[in-house]
């Protein structure tokens, strides 16, 4: 698969923007969305990939030849890690397989806010909880 940008990116829609890499669930985390009530797939993409501003983005998600519905998180995680590692980190409405090591696609649809550090876990799972239910919505 290669990575398509299907829109120029700016303002707030970026309209469809595809990043796909080998899905490497949850390697650039410690579970803490799971451990939150937020299982998600986490992409490692290569260096020099081209990715949007950093931020949380309505999206899809496709694995295995169906798409799902998804909110992705594309930036660093600053309130679950002090380091600055980019990733692309989806959390898929209705899904729940271990896809570890499988590919998947995702579609960046629209940008619904930046990426921030939050000042606890609880006000970030307040904030996930926002973005889950506006972007089942969406």
């Amino acid at each position: 698969m290669n990575g398509v940008i299907g829109a120029i990116i700016g303002g707030q829609d970026t309209t469809e923007l595809v990043v796909d890499c080998q899905c490497l669930l949850d390697l650039l985390g410690n579970h803490i969305g799971h451990t939150l009530g937020f299982p998600t797939v986490n992409l490692l993409p290569p260096a020099g990939k081209l990715l949007p501003p950093n931020g949380v983005y309505y999206a899809a998600v496709r694995h295995n030849g169906k798409v799902y519905k998804a909110i992705s998180n594309v930036g660093t995680k600053p309130t679950v890690s002090s380091e600055k590692v980019m990733g692309v980190e989806s959390y898929l409405y209705d899904f729940d397989q271990d896809i570890y090591g499988q590919e998947i696609e995702v579609a960046l649809k629209r940008f619904r806010r930046p990426e921030r550090r939050f000042g606890s876990l609880e006000e970030l799972k307040e904030q996930l909880d926002r973005d889950i239910a506006d972007g089942r919505n969406a």
